[in-house]
């Protein structure tokens, strides 16, 4: 098992990290609900053919809650990170929040340290307004229901989280209208895929739904944070070859967010995962996701 190290970010923050594997740096910024130790499932991978660098963002993992909580804190982390390591240059690779806080580095830095980026199924605007439509839910998701979700997530977390794990979990159109209400029906669904993500047999399904201790301030703060951003207009910033993964027909997202990524990034290229969902990627889709990850890098 990678054993976890520890740097101090410029803030006296604590931030917790791995760092695997040896050969050319790729740099992973992990997702929404992720840590250091949930990614090495992908990184371990990885490590045969990269020196495979990751971190806990403030409140995940190891690293505490503590100071500003936002994707451009958790970009300003990643570059302090790489200084602390001495790394000059990385292939970045991010799946969903972590394609955000990439694209928030690079709306700060540039793409210093960075030689390449591979992205997976990441929306650069959640929230769906000004005619903008290729946020969160396959454009459902408006400032009114974004306002909804935060006072959800204050009264009922695991009501906020039954629905969003349905969308992620499952493939969805956007033609179908989104109902904001968790279809019952499913729970013997969630109570199958329980086992395989780690849960005792018999544990009660209402109970993956539930935040871990400690850690509903990390999920809400991330979830306003994530809201809030628009990171549109850093896209342009790229001056290095990005790759772009994308599940079709989705769950979460779809063509129109995969084509208007692609096209606001210069020369990025995009590839889809059909028959896939957001969660794909780091289960069924995992091996096709390493696959990809290591073809992009070779070419470089």
């Amino acid at each position: 098992m990678a054993e976890f190290s520890t740097f101090t970010a410029s803030d006296g923050t604590p931030i917790e990290y791995a760092d695997i594997g040896s050969g050319p740096v790729l740099f992973n910024i992990h997702h929404y609900g992720g840590s250091t130790e949930m990614q090495m499932p992908m990184l371990e991978m990885l490590a045969g053919d990269f020196r495979c660098i990751t971190f806990s963002q403030r409140g995940w993992g190891a690293t505490p809650l503590r100071g500003e909580i936002s994707l451009a804190q958790s970009a300003r982390d990643a570059g302090e990170l790489l200084d602390h390591l001495g790394v000059e240059s990385a292939y970045f690779v991010g799946l969903s929040m972590g394609a955000a806080v990439t694209w928030a580095y690079v709306e700060q830095f540039g793409c210093a340290r960075m030689n390449r980026a591979f992205f997976m199924d990441m929306t650069p605007k959640l929230v769906n307004e000004d005619g903008f439509d290729g946020g969160l839910y396959q454009g459902w998701y408006t400032p009114e229901r974004y306002a909804a979700d935060l006072e959800l997530q204050r009264a009922d977390f695991p009501a906020f989280q039954r629905y969003f794990y349905e969308q992620v979990f499952f493939p969805h159109t956007r033609d179908e209208e989104r109902t904001f209400a968790f279809d019952e029906s499913l729970l013997p669904v969630f109570a199958q895929l329980m086992p395989a993500a780690g849960f005792p047999p018999g544990t009660p399904v209402e109970q993956l739904f539930e935040p871990e201790p400690g850690m509903l301030d990390t999920l809400q703060e991330y979830w306003r944070a994530m809201g809030e951003a628009d990171l549109r207009g850093a896209l342009a910033n790229f001056s290095v070859p990005v790759h772009l993964l994308h599940a079709r027909p989705g769950s979460i997202y779809d063509e129109r967010t995969a084509e208007f990524v692609r096209d606001a990034i210069p020369g990025a290229r995009l590839t889809y995962v059909d028959d896939a969902t957001h969660m794909s990627f780091l289960v069924q889709e995992l091996p096709r996701a390493v696959d990809e990850i290591r073809a992009f890098a070779r070419e470089g």
